[in-house]
């Protein structure tokens, strides 16, 4: 799924930082295996969720997140909730970037992140919805 912020206009992104047309190939990253989930940030920042954790591209270079404790680290969705990454892990657990670490937020059956009109987290799985602010 992809996720995040309303998109900017090209005109107000600086033109550094914007992806080049055509395939960026994600050399030097082969411990990531494949790529699972694809957000992006009100900067312009693309992040993607892999199956060994998370990666920035700011257009020019990829930075690699420092992985959460627990058993998987393959990320099922990413969104953007009012300027925070949110991460739901392939076995259910929500977290949050606090720009250091990571912070659970929530686990349970969830298998989808949305954003709701006003800009705060939804999160979705068996029979649960919910919407944090």
């Amino acid at each position: 799924a992809t996720h995040g912020a309303a998109t900017p206009l090209a005109a107000d992104l600086d033109p550094q930082r914007l992806i080049p047309q055509g395939a960026v190939e994600l050399r030097g990253w082969s411990r990531f295996v494949a790529v699972t989930a694809l957000a992006h940030d009100p900067e312009g920042d693309v992040w993607l969720g892999t199956s060994r954790g998370v990666l920035r591209f700011d257009g020019a270079r990829l930075e690699s997140l420092p992985l959460w404790s627990g058993p998987d680290p393959t990320v099922a969705d990413l969104a953007f909730a009012r300027g925070r990454l949110h991460v739901l892990t392939r076995r259910g657990a929500l977290l949050e970037w606090s720009g250091a670490a990571w912070i659970p937020r929530a686990e349970g059956p969830f298998r989808e992140l949305g954003i709701d009109p006003v800009g705060n987290l939804l999160v979705a799985g068996g029979r649960t919805l919910l919407r944090l602010d």
